[in-house]
């Protein structure tokens, strides 16, 4: 065969098996691209979620309220329960218990509790005080699964009589608000936003000593 004769050959075009094994290769081979990018995606999704599962969810679990003011009745004759909610202690404001539990299955590590109470107006017309700076690192704990924590907030000096009657006209409120921070079990950070009040809407003044979530300042992620 002469050079022409060859390039005549090597300049046909292919017959219809010769296409047709080359777009089985073609689409074989974007198939399996396509798979490895399917299976990649479905690791990542259970990962995820087994993370999701696991990790660690460290939330408010309970709160209480104690101190707070000597229970009024409503009519004469009324019976009132005696609850820690009256005063116990002339010399001393209001004391909140609250608790915070991971929820989660792993331990959530890193954890730090900031918090704070006072008494405001309500419905609330400015924000609560914020935290203030502070120059050393905040000590750190590790929560394990289902442990529970507990802190103490103290508000004093005791309430005015004007900060009680604003409590029993519902023009008044307790707050109890603080964040809380920690790093799950797989390295990630998360943050956990409360705020409670005391408020004549969880009961009667000096009676109650639930501590009841807020409209807005509670959020996690």
């Amino acid at each position: 065969m002469n050079y022409a004769a060859a390039s005549v050959v090597l300049q046909a075009p292919l017959d219809p098996l010769s296409r047709e094994y080359m777009w089985a290769t073609i689409i074989g081979v974007l198939g399996a691209w396509i798979g490895l990018v399917v299976l990649i995606c479905q690791t990542v999704i259970t990962r995820r979620t087994s993370q999701r599962q696991l990790r660690a969810y460290v939330l408010t679990d309970a709160s209480t309220i104690v101190n707070i003011a000597d229970p009024v009745p409503l009519y004469e004759g009324q019976a009132l329960a005696q609850t820690d909610a009256r005063i116990t202690n002339h010399a001393a404001g209001p004391g909140a218990f609250l608790f915070i539990k991971n929820t989660g299955q792993t331990p959530a590590f890193k954890v730090t509790h900031w918090g704070s109470i006072c008494f405001r107006e309500y419905p609330l017309a400015a924000s609560l005080p914020a935290r203030l700076p502070i120059s050393v690192s905040s000590p750190t704990s590790v929560l394990g699964p289902g442990q529970v924590s507990s802190k103490l907030f103290e508000l004093n000096p005791a309430l005015t009589p004007a900060q009680i009657n604003d409590l029993r006209s519902g023009t008044g409120a307790v707050y109890v608000y603080g964040e809380i921070t920690y790093v799950d079990a797989f390295g990630k950070s998360h943050f956990t936003h409360y705020r409670t009040m005391y408020h004549r809407m969880g009961g009667a003044i000096g009676v109650s000593t639930t501590l009841n979530f807020c409209e807005e300042g509670n959020d996690a992620n």
